[in-house]
Order: C-alpha cells, then structure tokens, then sequence
C-alpha cells in the first residue's frame, strides 16, 4: 500500500528541494522536479518517476535528448512560431512540443 500521504508529500517537497540545491550554480535548471539544459544542438532533460504504481517499488531517473531544431520545426509547421520566444523549459512541458515523454 505504502507509506501515507503526508509522508509521500513531505518526501515530494525534500526531493524536489534537494534537486534545485544540486544545481545551483551549474548551467542546468530546474522546475517542478525536472532538470534540463541546452548542451550544444541538445535539449536534455532528466526526471524521476515511479518505477510501477507500488510506491514501495522505488524510483528510476529517465534522461531524454532531442535536437534543439525539432520544435522549432514542430511551431512554424502548426503556426505557432511565437513559442519560439519561449524561456528553455518550455520544450519540457508545452502541450506543443516533439514527443519527449
């Protein structure tokens, strides 16, 4: 069954605290859990996430690459070209954005 709420959520809140103290003062960002950067042509980004509905299961970290020039692509070809302008994370969590997830 796991642990209940409240202990999931605090453990949540000091994993996510953990994460933003981690990268501070490297060239990665962070939001809502999640790490990326622009390295060269890349977009990279890393999560983690349950590793099966059983919260006991643990967790496991997925890094994801896609080229910086897919989105782009992706905006002008649905007319949305403005999204370009957007600030990096962006192309993490837009609803708009090549398959990442």
């Amino acid at each position: 069954m796991g642990p209940p709420k409240r202990y999931r959520h605090a453990a949540e809140k000091v994993r996510k605290l953990s994460l933003r103290q981690a990268v501070k003062g490297t060239k990665w960002r962070q939001a809502r859990g999640v790490v990326f950067r622009q390295i060269d042509s890349w977009f990279v980004v890393g999560h983690d996430r349950p590793v099966s509905a059983n919260l006991d299961d643990g967790r496991t970290i997925e890094i994801m690459a896609k080229p910086m020039t897919l989105d782009p692509m992706l905006w002008r070809t649905m007319g949305l070209s403005e999204n370009e302008s957007q600030p990096l994370g962006f192309r993490y969590w837009a609803r708009l954005s090549a398959a990442h997830r």
